[in-house]
């Protein structure tokens, strides 16, 4: 049993590691693009694209912002549930909003066929239907005290 916890600690201990380095790669990238993104997004026309990629990118940072703050809180349990499901809500808005962009650049290229844009509108209405119901059962995962 105590092997068990052992291992789970340590892969727990490795996804939060996981996590801040991919917060931190997060904002290495934005700091090194963000003279290109000043020309190519933000001097640009505001078009539908630039609300799209403005949710995606600034969703995205609020989360592993929320996300690691999460992982070296010691939140009371009334807390913990209560953002249990955060990330995974949060999954589900970022997969809708790439789903739409994707769905766009198909509809595009395929000389914006109606049936393209139908068949992929409805594969998007899949997965989002499939993350919902998967998600709906998330709990707090009760580690034993000590744990990292």
């Amino acid at each position: 049993m105590t092997e068990d916890l052992a291992t789970a600690a340590e892969h727990l201990t490795a996804a939060k590691m996981f996590s801040l380095a991919s917060c931190v790669m997060l904002f290495y990238d934005i700091a090194i693009t963000f003279g290109d993104e000043v020309e190519k997004i933000w001097k640009q026309r505001f078009t539908g694209a630039t609300v799209l990629w403005c949710l995606v990118r600034d969703e995205l940072v609020l989360r592993y912002i929320i996300v690691i703050v999460s992982f070296h809180s010691s939140w009371p349990k009334s807390v913990c549930n209560r953002y249990v499901l955060y990330p995974e809500i949060l999954k589900i808005f970022t997969a809708c909003v790439i789903g739409v962009i994707f769905i766009l650049r198909l509809y595009s290229i395929y000389a914006k066929n109606v049936g393209v844009l139908v068949f992929f509108t409805l594969m998007l209405l899949g997965e989002l239907g499939t993350k919902i119901w998967a998600f709906t059962d998330g709990t707090m995962l009760q580690l034993p005290p000590g744990t990292p």
